[in-house]
């Protein structure tokens, strides 16, 4: 399964990008002119998102889910939900960008994304594990 190794490499490349994310998000408004702040926000909201979509897409049309779902049934209808959580992620990601390019109040975005890259590590966390489970059952450790 090195479609697995494949997502489970860009998983960790997400996490940079999520760590960084987080780092602006804690980090004083002050810390830049409001205008600098808010437009570095913005910039790196729009290369995690930029970056999710091209994984989101690879993980549906042909990487691990496809590949998981033929080989291990049982799993699909986790697949499904993590599929739609894809969805989801991107329209909050969107919400988060749409908001940095108007906003008034850069406290209230850094919350709201701090708390999207929070949701996105949890959805990662439980690609993980789900591509671990997969691989455990092929080595023929797991159920």
């Amino acid at each position: 399964m090195d479609r697995i190794g494949r997502v489970l490499a860009e998983h960790r490349e997400l996490e940079l990008t999520l760590d960084l994310l987080a780092v602006l998000a804690a980090a004083p408004p002050n810390l830049l002119p409001l205008v600098r702040f808010r437009r570095l926000l913005a910039h790196e909201t729009r290369r995690a998102q930029e970056a999710l979509k091209a994984h989101f897409r690879f993980e549906e049309e042909g990487g691990y889910m496809v590949e998981i779902s033929r080989a291990r049934p049982m799993l699909t209808p986790k697949l499904v939900e993590l599929k739609e959580q894809h969805a989801c992620i991107l329209r909050a990601l969107d919400e988060v960008q749409d908001e940095l390019n108007v906003a008034i109040d850069p406290l209230q975005q850094t919350r709201e994304l701090s708390d999207v890259a929070r949701v996105i590590r949890r959805h990662e966390e439980e690609e993980n594990s789900l591509c671990q489970l997969a691989l455990m059952q092929d080595v023929g450790v797991g159920g």
